[in-house]
């Protein structure tokens, strides 16, 4: 009876053992992953902020959620209206709405 006790002591801390491990290799694991994302997500932004007005739309792309086509869409903007002299006048662009307008926020300047 003392014997089977012990073997499944030592089963138990077996079994305890491995489970750290993996938990180990999982936390690992996921901030390996956070970080590669994070990494993913600061390519996409702009060092510096980006002149609204004057950008071009290769500029114009590295905004976060602006592609070709609303990159394109901005410069039409301003050939049409002339230049920007604050942040909600871009929600007149077509394809900029409210949300797209608050992650870019941070990374324009009009002057």
């Amino acid at each position: 009876m003392t014997k089977r006790i012990l073997f499944a002591v030592g089963l138990c801390c077996a079994l305890v053992a491995m489970t750290n491990f993996s938990i180990a290799d999982a936390k690992t694991d996921k901030t390996t992953e956070v970080k590669e994302m994070s990494e993913k997500i600061d390519e996409g932004v702009p060092a510096g902020k980006i002149n609204i007005n004057t950008a071009d739309i290769d500029e114009l792309q590295q905004l976060p959620g602006v592609g070709e086509k609303t990159a394109a869409n901005i410069r039409n903007h301003i050939k049409k209206n002339g230049k920007f002299t604050e942040a909600g006048q871009l929600l007149g662009v077509k394809n900029i709405g409210e949300k797209t307008l608050e992650r870019i926020k941070p990374f324009i300047k009009f002057k």
